[in-house]
């Protein structure tokens, strides 16, 4: 089972992170897929920083979804971590 991780990172007043993706027209957590034999926890912040060039560890888990196939994926989980309260 494919599995993403994503970490919902807010502001002081309260706002969410969202991220533009190039590969689809919607906003979204920072996060991506977890790779093969990684944790999610750390799969997370790897892609946080990949993405945004955040330090930005995985607090605990608190959301899980099930995706349906899109655009040539199968279904997937996914794990939505506390990111935490970013300073800006």
């Amino acid at each position: 089972k494919r599995h993403i991780a994503q970490g919902l990172v807010r502001d002081e007043q309260g706002r969410v992170l969202l991220c533009q993706l190039v590969y689809k027209q919607d906003w979204d957590l920072p996060g991506g897929v977890v790779e093969v034999n990684e944790a999610p926890h750390l799969a997370v912040a790897r892609e946080v920083e990949e993405e945004l060039g955040l330090t930005i560890p995985a607090g605990p888990l608190v959301l899980t979804d099930w995706l349906p196939p899109w655009g040539g994926w199968d279904d997937a989980l996914c794990l939505v971590f506390d990111g935490g309260v970013a300073e800006e």
